[in-house]
């Protein structure tokens, strides 16, 4: 009965605090980036003696963090810089209740010393902090962005083990838990799908009183208790940085965080506990990641709208993946001069290019596996933002002994029309020339239903091409072609023979005239 009303009392407030917040965001701590110095002094005295026993810890300790930060406002989430004055008035960051940021490595150990040698050695075992912001406001002069908030960073979790080389005693009424408060500057930045929040170096000191009662301690007889008194003061002095990937809906609410599985799309990876689109419903169990129920729509250029996807501004295509404008592919590339080439051919500056192909059929048996609808993604180097040119995550390819990759074309479709078999086909040594509508990819090619084990056995069909070739050069008819399209022909190679795929395709790219040559002339 008091697990039931526990689980109760734990939905009640997650409800509430999802009605609380227009903007409620999980964010996750980047480890790489949350660094902290660990350091201290300590001041100690035998109990009836003058003489003091300075010390200063003899080396400072790097140490990390890693968790996760729950942020929440009243106001919209931002999309930029825009709108920020309001947005800080109601804004509260926190670590999740019951879940402290988590100190790293697990064991830090530093010396004190004093008088010429080690007075001590003090063990930290599995520290846990707890962070909570509040009280923003905009940092006058500062950049868009920029905030001051007052921070509250307590000690909530761990241990302290106190050693001494020149006497044995016991470390008493040491208490574990502290807090201190910060006024902390930092930064608040939204770029395309991701909001980051950067809180700026600041020093974090605890104090707190030593009480030991040791034996053997200067030249005192080794049966004398002594009583050593004093005050320890640890700093923690560094940054935090958090970042979550937005866009998706409905929202995560309180109880997950919005995350791109592996093929780039939107969904909510929900806490141990809890299930469903929007991670509301109560489970008892870690629930998987992606869960199946989330619309298909996977790329930050889609929305969804009464469980469809429909194209952003600027966006176009079944899977909103193909550009339309210019300013489109400006605010995606970072590039003012960025161009939307929504031609079939390569230029010397194409980082890659998407397609989009229709009424796709072909004379092979197998080919009805295919149609009647695939999508293209091919990247010209393999580099670039996680193997992406795309805007989300793709398969990587990073198998060269240099450690960069090679470039590669990712083939989607539906494994006999089944939706429950989407398959992503991605086939590597691919090769692309300047002004040509062909890429010849060498393989090898690998498929896979979403990074998850196919319902259908494709292991012996699919699963047995080793190469790809895409040729837009119209050499095949094209009677169903409308605007934008042409004719091309998708060829699989495998044990099981030659597959040619005809279709009704449209292609783009967001093309920077002024970037970096990568194909060359």
């Amino acid at each position: 009965m008091e697990t039931r009303a526990a689980v109760f009392a734990t939905t009640l407030l997650a409800l509430a605090a999802l009605c609380a917040a227009d903007c409620s965001l999980e964010l996750g701590v980047d480890p790489g980036a949350s660094r902290f110095t660990l350091g201290g002094a300590a001041s100690a005295s035998l109990v009836g003696s003058l003489g003091p026993l300075e010390g200063i810890f003899a080396q400072e300790q790097r140490v990390g963090v890693s968790g996760a930060l729950r942020l929440e406002s009243d106001e919209d989430c931002p999309q930029g810089a825009d709108g920020l004055d309001a947005f800080w008035r109601t804004l509260s960051v926190r670590s999740r209740q019951g879940a402290p940021l988590a100190v790293y490595p697990g064991l830090v150990s530093t010396r004190l010393t004093g008088l010429g040698f080690t007075l001590s050695t003090f063990n930290f075992t599995d520290v846990g902090l707890s962070w909570s912001a509040s009280a923003f406001r905009a940092d006058a002069g500062g950049a868009p962005g920029a905030f001051v908030a007052e921070v509250v960073l307590a000690y909530v979790a761990g241990g302290l083990v106190y050693e001494t080389a020149s006497a044995s005693g016991v470390l008493n009424d040491v208490p574990l838990n502290y807090t201190v408060t910060q006024e902390v500057s930092g930064l608040l930045t939204a770029e395309a799908s991701t909001l980051t929040l950067d809180f700026l170096p600041k020093n974090f000191t605890f104090g707190t009183d030593i009480r030991l009662d040791v034996r053997g301690f200067g030249g005192f007889n080794n049966t004398d208790l002594v009583r050593v008194e004093g005050d320890l003061n640890v700093t923690l002095a560094g940054t935090v940085s958090a970042s979550v990937t937005t866009g998706c809906a409905p929202s995560c609410g309180a109880n997950g965080r919005c995350m791109r599985d592996q093929f780039g799309r939107l969904g909510c990876q929900c806490q141990c506990g809890w299930e469903g689109a929007s991670c509301d419903v109560p489970s008892g169990f870690c629930s998987p990641f992606p869960p199946s129920e989330i619309p298909v729509c996977g790329s930050d250029d889609r929305v969804v709208v009464e469980a469809q996807c429909a194209c952003r501004e600027g966006w176009r295509g079944p899977l909103c993946d193909i550009c339309a404008e210019d300013g489109a592919c400006a605010e995606r590339l970072g590039a003012p001069g960025a161009k939307c080439v929504t031609g079939f051919g390569y230029g010397e500056t194409s980082a890659g290019k998407v397609y989009a192909c229709e009424g796709v059929s072909g004379e092979n048996v197998l080919a009805e596996f295919f149609g009647p609808r695939l999508g293209l993604r091919c990247n010209t180097s393999g580099s670039g933002e996680n193997g992406s040119i795309f805007g989300r995550i793709l398969p990587g390819t990073d198998d060269d002994e240099d450690g960069e990759g090679t470039p590669f074309c990712v083939v989607d479709f539906l494994f006999d029309g089944e939706e429950e078999d989407r398959v992503a086909c991605e086939a590597r040594g691919c090769t692309f020339q300047v002004g040509s509508e062909a890429v010849a990819c060498a393989g090898p090619v690998a498929c896979t239903c979403d990074g998850r084990e196919c319902k259908k056995n494709i292991n012996d069909t699919i699963g047995t091409v080793r190469s790809m070739a895409l040729d837009c050069g119209g050499q095949a008819e094209c009677e169903q072609c409308g605007e934008g399209q042409q004719a091309c022909t998708v060829t699989f190679d495998g044990a099981l023979g030659q597959i040619d795929l005809v279709g009704a395709c449209a292609a783009g790219e967001c093309r920077d005239p002024e970037g970096d040559s990568i194909l060359g002339n």
